[in-house]
């Protein structure tokens, strides 16, 4: 067997002897070769000082680069020629990167300690480790391992409440969509793809943490807008299928409503009404009837004042809600989204009150049936 032998670079030698510590920056050019074993950079820092290794590598090469530091926030960033935003960040992904870089050219890897720790003063001795191989099979696809992603802009037609985009992901890439939005809208957001971990999430303005994460709550989801601002709506593949490098097609749909207190949703294509009646101040009636896609089914009950009011709804589809709303106001009384499959409360004020039964858009394909069980009791 023949062993490879590991080349070694004192950097020390290189810097110059007039060098001072703070903002300063040392710039060292690697040949870094394919195939050949790991390329291995000893070297020291102290405080704001960061060092840069610049190495050029051909189209396609798989490139693996580790970083062994003394002190715990010594990182590395990864930057294309001529660029200034890193398209690695191991202070948030881990101190090793594996890639396939997409075009030829040179790249520069700058090593640096954290602010807090820069600003103490603080020193590291660090091992930086690279190696290259070439790519053996040109035609083999490129399966990044880090995420990667682009944003896109939601635009509304005009006098529309309602927009829907069609795209494609793969992989760990995702797609930010932003739109922007007024303080107190009513807004919804429901995702049909062709993978069944096709996920997004939401992030309010100006925040980092999200107030819905698609892959633990579900395809859907209805939000009333606390803030105005660019909400962020982060399309993404979850779980192995993402490490499988599979590939999804889907469909997202945004919606907006003007108001706060505008509690309806918007109108679906299709829509039926029907009108509940009971022989008697008490009475239970059970239903069975479906759903298509994206009709929604209105029922009518009377109600007499102080009258206990009881409605449950059973579906095949967990995407299946109601909303009960009085015909004196637009606010529903109850919401089920947010409150549940179930209602039970005394009514004051009688009169007329409606059952909405829907399913979120999206949330069933084109033609398929939903069937559900509506359960109306009443009583003194």
């Amino acid at each position: 067997m023949i062993s490879k032998r590991i080349k070694v670079l004192s950097v020390a030698s290189f810097l110059l002897a007039s060098f001072q510590y703070g903002a300063a920056q040392s710039v060292t050019n690697l040949r870094i070769g394919q195939g050949e074993a790991e390329t291995v950079v000893k070297d020291s820092l102290r405080g704001e000082t960061y060092r840069d290794y610049r190495f050029r590598v051909p189209r396609h090469s798989q490139v693996t680069i580790r970083l062994h530091g003394s002190n715990n926030q010594n990182y590395f960033n990864v930057m294309p020629d001529r660029e200034k935003v890193a398209l690695f960040n191991s202070s948030v992904s881990g101190n090793k990167f594996v890639g396939k870089f997409d075009r030829d050219g040179s790249y520069t890897v700058r090593v640096y300690l954290m602010r807090a720790a820069a600003r103490r003063n603080e020193s590291s001795d660090y091992s930086l480790f690279i190696k290259c191989d070439a790519d053996r099979n040109s035609s083999q696809e490129y399966r990044p391992t880090q995420p990667y992603g682009t944003e896109k802009t939601v635009n509304f037609s005009s006098g529309s409440s309602r927009s829907t985009v069609r795209d494609s992901i793969r992989g760990r890439q995702y797609i930010d969509y932003k739109f922007h939005v007024d303080r107190g809208m009513r807004l919804s957001v429901s995702i049909d793809g062709s993978s069944t971990k096709n996920s997004f999430d939401v992030t309010p303005p100006n925040q980092n943490t999200p107030i819905f994460v698609g892959s633990r709550q579900g395809k859907s989801y209805r939000w009333t807008a606390d803030r105005s601002g660019a909400y962020t709506v982060r399309v993404y593949i979850s779980g192995r299928e993402a490490d499988r490098y599979e590939s999804s097609d889907f469909s997202i749909t945004f919606w907006k409503e003007s108001s706060r207190n505008d509690w309806d949703r918007p109108s679906f294509p299709q829509r039926d009404d029907r009108h509940i009646s009971f022989s008697g101040p008490i009475g239970t009636r059970t239903i069975n009837a479906s759903l298509v896609n994206q009709n929604e089914t209105e029922y009518t009950v009377d109600l007499a004042n102080n009258s206990n009011l009881s409605v449950a709804v059973y579906a095949t589809n967990s995407q299946v809600y109601f909303d009960v709303i009085p015909s004196y106001s637009r606010n529903p009384i109850f919401v089920g989204q947010r409150e549940g499959s179930k209602f039970e409360r005394k009514i004051g004020k009688g009169g007329t009150y409606r059952i909405r039964v829907y399913q979120m858009p999206g949330s069933n394909r084109v033609s398929e049936m939903t069937n559900f069980r509506l359960h109306v009791s009443i009583k003194p």
